[in-house]
C-alpha cells in the first residue's frame, strides 16, 4: 500500500514540473535576429549552387566563401559593425538559455515519432533526431519549446522536425553544446544556438536560424529560410463606428495582412454591423490587429395612415409611424398626426432615438360632391300624383319619405328633400 502511495505521490511531482519550471522567457537574440545563417567566431564556406538562404548571412571572425555559389536573398555582413553587435548579442542568447532551468530530463535519442509538448528539456549528452520529431504545440502559437543539449547534435538522413498545433519555428530553440550536422534531405525547424560548428549536409532544409558562438559554417545545396515574426497592423476608422444604415465607414491600416473579410486591401469599407481587425501571418505564426466594432442601426419604418380620400368641405387626419423621437411634415408640423383639408401629397420625416431617419408620403384626394336636382310636376290636382326624380347616376339615394329610389311617386302636397351619395362616398341635398 505505501508502495502505490509513493508511486502515485511520484507520478503528481512529474506531472506538476513542466507546469513550474516552464513560466520562462525564450532569450532575446538582438541584431543576431535577422541572420539565417551566422558564426561569432569561425569560417563561412558554401557548397552547390542550388543554395538558397532567405535571412542575412555572415561571420565576424574567419574566412567567407559564398554567394557565390548559392543565393541569399539578405544581407551578407562578414567582420563588420553589424557582425559585430550580432556576435555580442548571440553570446548573451546562448548564455540566457543556459540560466533557463530545466523542466524534463529526457533521453538523448530523440524522434522516431516522438511527441513532445510546450517545455524545457534537457539532454545530457550527445544527441541524435531519427524520424519524425513532433512538437505538439496544444493549440497555442506563443507555445515554447526549448532543448538544451550537453554535446553534439546530428539528425540522420530525412529526419525531420514536424510541428503541429500552433508550434512555431520562431519559438523553437536547440541550445546545443557542441557540434551540429543536419543530415542529408532531412528537415529542421527551429533556431539553433551552437558552442561549435554547424553543418547542413547536401539537401537538408532548415526552416530557423542555424547560430554559432565559435565554430565554422559548412551549407551545401540547402534551403535555410529564417522565421519572420509577424507585425499586427494598427487599424483605424474615418469616422463614427455607430451609424444609421445606408452610412458606411473606412477601416484603414492593415499592411500585409487580411481582414476579417478576406480582403487584403490596406483599407475597406464597411456598411454593416461586425467585429473587423486584421490577421498577419508569417512562417512563424499569425497575430490580430486591434478589434473595431462596427454598430449599423436600421432605419426607422415610415409609413402614413388615414383617410386619403375625402370629400369637398371635409378634413382628414394623416399619423406617421408611432414611437418616433421626432416628426417633420411638409407642412412644416412636428407632430405625430396632422389634419388636412386640400387635396395634394404630404410627407413627413420619422427620426428615431439613434438619430436614424426615413421619409414617406402619401396623395390625398380631394372629391367634388355630387349635383343635386330634383325634376318633376311640382304643381298637382286634388286627387292626382306626380313623379319627383333626382339627377341620375348617383351611387344611393335617401329621400325624406324613406325611399331610396331615384325617382318616387307622391300625391300629397309638401317639401320634398333627398340625400344623393356618390360612389366616393360624397354626399349633396336638395328639396322640391
Amino acid at each position: 500500500m505505501k508502495t502505490k502511495l509513493l508511486n502515485s505521490l511520484s507520478a503528481v511531482v512529474l506531472f506538476l514540473i513542466p507546469a513550474i519550471n516552464f513560466g520562462q522567457s525564450p532569450p532575446d537574440l538582438g541584431a543576431a535576429s535577422s541572420f539565417a545563417v551566422f558564426t561569432a567566431d569561425g569560417a563561412f564556406n558554401v557548397a552547390g549552387a542550388s543554395t538558397l538562404v532567405i535571412g542575412d548571412v555572415g561571420t565576424n571572425v574567419g574566412a567567407f566563401n559564398g554567394f557565390p555559389p548559392g543565393t541569399v536573398i539578405g544581407e551578407i555582413h562578414v567582420a563588420d559593425a553589424v557582425s559585430a553587435e550580432a556576435a555580442t548579442d548571440l553570446n548573451l542568447a546562448y548564455g540566457t538559455l543556459s540560466t533557463i532551468t530545466c523542466g524534463l530530463v529526457i533521453s538523448t535519442t530523440l524522434g522516431n515519432g516522438q511527441v513532445l509538448l510546450p517545455n524545457v528539456y534537457c539532454l545530457g549528452a550527445a544527441s541524435t533526431i531519427n524520424g519524425d520529431l513532433i512538437l505538439d504545440g496544444q493549440g497555442d502559437p506563443n507555445s515554447i519549446f526549448i532543448f538544451k543539449i550537453n554535446g553534439a547534435l546530428a539528425t540522420t538522413v530525412d529526419s525531420r522536425i514536424l510541428l503541429t498545433n500552433g508550434a512555431s519555428q520562431c519559438n523553437v530553440y536547440f541550445q546545443v553544446n557542441g557540434q551540429v550536422d543536419l543530415g542529408e534531405n532531412s528537415l529542421f525547424q527551429g533556431i539553433i544556438l551552437a558552442n561549435g560548428a554547424i553543418n547542413l549536409l547536401d539537401a537538408a532544409t532548415l526552416n530557423g536560424q542555424a547560430l554559432s558562438v565559435a565554430g565554422a559554417i559548412s551549407l551545401s545545396n540547402n534551403l535555410v529560410t529564417l522565421g519572420v515574426q509577424p507585425i499586427a497592423s494598427t487599424l483605424t476608422a474615418s469616422g463614427a463606428v455607430t451609424f444609421c444604415a445606408g452610412d458606411s465607414v473606412v477601416l484603414s491600416g492593415n499592411v500585409g495582412g487580411t481582414f476579417s473579410t478576406g480582403e487584403t486591401t490596406a483599407s475597406i469599407t464597411v456598411s454593416t454591423s461586425g467585429d473587423f481587425f486584421v490577421t498577419n501571418t508569417t512562417n512563424c505564426g499569425s497575430i490580430e490587429s486591434n478589434h473595431i466594432t462596427v454598430t449599423v442601426n436600421p432605419l426607422p419604418e415610415c409609413t402614413i395612415t388615414g383617410d386619403l380620400s375625402i370629400c369637398e368641405g371635409e378634413s382628414t387626419q394623416l399619423c406617421a409611424t408611432v414611437d418616433a423621437a421626432s416628426y417633420m411634415w411638409s407642412t412644416g408640423e412636428t407632430t405625430e398626426c396632422i389634419t388636412v383639408n386640400t387635396a395634394g401629397i404630404y410627407s413627413v420625416v420619422v427620426i428615431d432615438v439613434n438619430g436614424c431617419s426615413s421619409s414617406c408620403e402619401a396623395t390625398v384626394i380631394l372629391n367634388l360632391l355630387p349635383q343635386c336636382l330634383i325634376t318633376g310636376e311640382l304643381s298637382l290636382c286634388l286627387g292626382g300624383s306626380t313623379e319627383l326624380c333626382v339627377n341620375a347616376g348617383a351611387a344611393s339615394y335617401m329621400w325624406s319619405t324613406g325611399e331610396t329610389t331615384e325617382c318616387i311617386t307622391v300625391n300629397t302636397a309638401g317639401i320634398y328633400s333627398v340625400v344623393v351619395i356618390d360612389v366616393n362616398g360624397c354626399s349633396s341635398s336638395c328639396e322640391a
